[in-house]
């Protein structure tokens, strides 16, 4: 239950002997009285007297004024009390009402005698049909506050006006001689205490609930990571501006990091690799290890790329091996090819004087290796006997 005490608190008094009327509807009170902090003090009343003189009229009525700002808006208030504490000199059965004031400024003023009649009992604050009794005792007590006063929690302050209710709120001139009141203790220091309101104030805002969370449930979620999010799975707090979650067990709407690289890396050439974080481990081997999983969607991702990778690796090492043959099939054919050259008519291979040939050419094959000198020299001796 929230609370908020009264700032300021008083009362405004007319004494008149012309008669009720001008008692009662008069616009300057007698005298004033703000913030008391006695411990038995007549906050309401009613005294009237007849004598030889003539009669006389008093009426006290009573302002309590709290600064509701800070539930302005992004609440919905319900259960609205007022709490006081009475004390036993007060009348038995001491009936009021209370309705609207508009005295005390932003709950920051206090009283003067021009207040006396600053308030509208147009507008109830309670049921104020005669059962709202003033206590008489010493226990703290309240009285239930309907709608029209929890309405006034949009103004950001709640003033009303305490009256009595039989004579000066029904305006009924006494009959004969009264005096009837409602005394209340507001020694903070002592058992007593200054008036305040206690209500529930509930968080607005989206009126759904939100994975899960009611729209109710959200504020205490908040309250407890010191306005950070909660996640509503794991409840762990959510980072930066709630879009990141340190989860392991399930993906949110964005990650900063993913199991350690070295844990999603594929078998191969590249796992031998050691990674950023593994050395960082290496040298910081008290340093946290725990990471958040990527999502699946980015996991294949990962994978179909490297898969596709390793195929064009592959592709390119077969290239490179098949062109290594080529060229040593290629070097093996010229090593082994015979050059044509041009023979004499009887085939052999010397030369005349001057360096002519001994006839028509003669077209033979000759192999160009060490073992091809021999075969020449053979040919020569068999052509040119």
């Amino acid at each position: 239950m929230a609370t908020i005490t009264a700032s300021k608190w008083g009362v405004v008094t007319y004494e008149g002997d012309t008669s009720w009327n001008d008692t009662h509807g008069a616009s300057t009170g007698s005298n004033v009285y703000n913030n008391t902090t006695s411990s038995d003090y007549a906050s309401v009343y009613i005294d009237h007297e007849t004598g030889s003189k003539g009669s006389t009229w008093v009426l006290r009525r009573f302002f309590i004024a709290f600064d509701a700002s800070s539930y302005a808006s992004g609440y919905t208030i319900s259960n609205l009390k007022l709490y006081y504490y009475p004390t036993t000199s007060t009348t038995n059965n001491f009936k009021i009402a209370i309705v609207k004031s508009t005295a005390q400024g932003n709950a920051n003023s206090n009283l003067t005698t021009a207040d006396y009649n600053s308030f509208d009992d147009s507008v109830t604050y309670a049921t104020n049909d005669g059962t709202d009794i003033w206590a008489d005792s010493t226990s703290l007590s309240y009285f239930d506050l309907n709608a029209t006063a929890i309405s006034a929690f949009t103004n950001s302050y709640v003033k009303l006006c305490i009256l009595e209710y039989t004579h000066d709120y029904l305006d009924n001139a006494p009959s004969f001689a009264t005096y009837w009141h409602g005394n209340g203790n507001f020694n903070g220091m002592a058992s007593g205490g200054i008036p305040y309101l206690s209500f529930t104030a509930t968080a607005t805002g989206y009126g759904n609930d939100v994975l899960g969370v009611s729209s109710s449930n959200q504020e205490s979620r908040l309250s407890l990571t010191g306005g950070r999010r909660r996640c509503p799975r794991c409840e762990r707090a959510l980072l930066g501006a709630g879009r990141d979650c340190t989860c392991p067990s399930h993906p949110l709407s964005r990650r900063r990091s993913g199991p350690p690289p070295e844990e999603r890396r594929p078998e191969g050439v590249m796992a031998a690799i050691p990674s950023q974080s593994a050395r960082m481990r290496a040298r910081r081997p008290h340093a946290k290890t725990e990471h958040a999983c990527l999502d699946h969607a980015a996991q294949q991702r990962r994978q179909q790329q490297h898969q596709a990778f390793q195929r064009r690796r592959q592709q390119h090492q077969a290239f490179q091996q098949q062109q290594w043959y080529l060229q040593q099939q290629q070097l093996q054919q010229q090593h082994a090819q015979p050059t044509m050259q041009q023979l004499p008519a009887h085939g052999c291979m010397a030369r005349a004087g001057g360096g002519a040939h001994h006839g028509a050419p003669a077209a033979a094959w000759l192999h160009r290796s060490r073992k091809g000198r021999g075969l020449r020299s053979a040919y020569r001796r068999n052509i040119c006997r």
